[in-house]
């Protein structure tokens, strides 16, 4: 009775294995034929991040105090990448949708997608209740990721899911990737060694049109520093980061000489990119992803130490050959954002009021009021915190009150060659204020823009006292993550975190470096999403990477890596994991994003072929052992 019970348990459980294997559609492709739904794919990963195309455009901020007043702002790197997405991604969905109509059954749903279709919702959501709707829409100032190329990130990878099948579409988009990285190695090459490709004459006969054409033009980075395409060296890393780790996986897995040889010199190249463009978010990023990738491939790692050891020992010496040519600049960079103490300011405060102008000095409180007689003449009047009225001299050639209390030694009062404005100096830096605007209020001239504007001291959390941590990210990080609990559900908009940043915080901008600066981003990737479309958002983005990442782990921690598709998905997967840890200090680019996306659809595709693999061996284990 027990073994017929036995057997008949051994029968259900083959129905079973077989009926889900039957659901996972199982189909063979005639791997000769050629897939050309890959081109889109091709122009993802090889093409956008190269677009470099001037632009002078008008950037509609002159309205803003803090904003300089002008209507005409450079671009190379972004306007024209930002189109190119929009029009790739419309492509892209409109090849979606013939196939829907043609074969509706052929495209493929699976649960991973809700949340970032809850995300999709969620950004045009904060795009249509944002007060920044039109920035949305167009793209801002320095960014230029609007609305349009965030859903185009989710339409890429809904794509690259759909349309990766076979060995041969794998072995593409290995290709892709290494043709990518080899171009990219040569401009930063290029860039290091001081002659640069992209202000050479070939290259300004490329970018620029021929009426803004000027010799000998250069970009705003010292001689020898390497930014590839990318608009700021800081994405130097962040691509590195996602690529460099695919590749030591394919130099690792893939037995084709070529494809080693390739890999290991689009390795170098990345390498020697990353250091010259002094970024060290690559090179954190490749570290930790590197632990992951010997969680999952250790065995193969001790089986083919004849690919390891080369490859770790050229990163090795690559990293102490270049950080010794510059001087143990990465070394001293380290130390500095990581091991720096807590900043000490004398002025800590600054703001305007009603009623005055106020400044914490050494921890002590001083207030200044300004009165403009009717003859043009003008009393200054500072006290302090219990409202007593401080001591103070006065120095006819410099036209100057000296304040003489102890408290506040090194601040003087004076007035300005404009009729109605002050000055407040300390130690030397000068803070101009007026309160003759109309109002009776207190404004600060900003000397950067002529403009005036209120001054006040930005809300500050987490990082308070530490701002120089992760090479003053701790400022922006410290006033950016107060903004957060008034976009929980929705957020300002994309595209808007210049408009809600406090960029009137001009003490604390001036104390930490970022005097004169508009901060257009907030170097990570997690909080520019909060802000811009919202807490909710952000959590249905984490989720929908989580998921990825949960099924990549269960799949692949048991290194069943017999098949180009689960040696592709599992470098896709190392890189992905080390885009993500870049995005803590990084944000989301125009440049950089739209290869991390396209690589996750093909990523999530990729996992959906090795489980049906290792589901149909379950099969074939089970009726083999009936």
């Amino acid at each position: 009775m027990g073994q017929s019970q036995q057997k008949k348990d051994q029968k259900n459980k083959v129905r079973n294995v077989q009926r889900t294997s039957s659901k996972t559609n199982i189909t063979k492709y005639d791997e000769s034929s050629k897939n050309y739904f890959l081109i889109p794919m091709l122009f993802i990963i090889v093409m956008i991040p190269l677009i470099t195309r001037l632009l002078i455009y008008d950037p509609k901020m002159s309205q803003y105090p803090w904003f300089p007043n002008t209507t005409e702002q450079f671009d190379l790197f972004l306007y024209y990448k930002h189109w190119f997405i929009i029009i790739t991604a419309v492509i892209m969905i409109v090849i979606i949708t013939i196939k829907a109509i043609c074969n509706h059954k052929s495209l493929k749903m699976i649960p991973i997608f809700i949340p970032l279709i809850v995300y999709a919702v969620l950004t045009i959501g904060s795009t249509i209740f944002s007060k920044y709707a039109n920035y949305s829409i167009t793209g801002s100032f320095e960014q230029f990721e609007s609305v349009f190329v965030l859903i185009g990130y989710c339409i890429i990878t809904f794509y690259s899911y759909q349309f990766v099948k076979t060995e041969k579409d794998m072995k593409n988009i290995i290709y892709f990737i290494i043709v990518a990285v080899l171009i990219m190695s040569f401009i930063g090459l290029t860039q290091l060694v001081g002659h640069d490709i992209i202000t050479s004459k070939f290259g300004t006969q490329l970018i620029v049109p021929s009426n803004y054409r000027i010799s000998g033009w250069n970009m705003n980075f010292e001689k020898g520093r390497v930014y590839l395409s990318l608009y700021n060296p800081n994405y130097v890393g962040v691509y590195a980061a996602l690529m460099v780790p695919i590749l030591i996986v394919v130099a690792l897995f893939i037995k084709e000489i070529k494809i080693i040889i390739l890999s290991l010199v689009g390795i170098i190249g990345l390498v020697v990119a990353m250091i010259g463009s002094k970024s060290l978010t690559g090179f954190i990023c490749i570290i930790v992803s590197l632990l992951f990738m010997i969680l999952f491939i250790w065995r193969y790692l001790i089986k083919r130490l004849y690919i390891t050891l080369p490859i770790f020992i050229l990163i090795i010496i690559s990293i102490f050959v270049l950080n010794n040519v510059t001087d143990n600049y990465m070394w001293n960079k380290i130390k500095y954002a990581v091991f720096n103490n807590k900043n000490t300011y004398n002025v800590t405060s600054m703001e305007t009021n009603d009623n005055n102008v106020s400044l914490t000095y050494k921890g002590n409180k001083l207030y200044v009021e300004y009165i403009l007689n009717n003859n043009q003449t003008a009393n200054i009047i500072p006290y302090d915190a219990n409202e007593q009225q401080l001591e103070c001299s006065y120095d006819e050639g410099s036209n100057e009150l000296i304040v003489t209390d102890t408290r506040f030694s090194g601040i003087t009062i004076g007035t300005g060659t404009t009729a109605g404005v002050f000055y407040i100096n300390v130690n030397g830096k000068k803070y101009n204020f007026t309160n003759t605007l109309g109002d009776g209020t207190y404004y600060y001239l900003n000397e950067n823009t002529g403009k005036y504007d209120k001054m006040i001291n930005a809300p500050s959390a987490l990082f308070t006292g530490y701002e120089t941590f992760a090479s003053g990210r701790g400022y922006i990080w410290s006033r950016t993550i107060p903004l957060i609990k008034d976009y929980i559900f929705l957020g300002s908009g994309p595209d808007t975190y210049t408009l809600v940043f406090p960029q009137n915080d001009y003490l604390n901008l001036q104390n930490n470096g970022y005097g004169g600066s508009i901060m257009t981003k907030p170097h990570s990737l997690y909080l520019q999403i909060a802000v811009q479309t919202g807490v909710l958002s952000l959590i249905a983005f984490l989720v929908f990477y989580g998921m990825y990442f949960i099924s990549s782990i269960c799949l692949y921690i048991k290194g069943r890596f017999d098949t180009l598709h689960s040696k592709l998905g599992v470098a896709i997967f190392v890189g992905t994991i080390s885009y993500m840890i870049a995005g803590i200090t990084n944000d989301s680019c125009v440049a950089t994003a739209p290869v991390f996306w396209c690589l996750i659809g093909i990523g999530i595709a990729v996992n959906q072929k090795v489980k049906s693999m290792i589901l149909q061996e379950k099969v074939n284990y089970v009726n083999k052992n009936k």
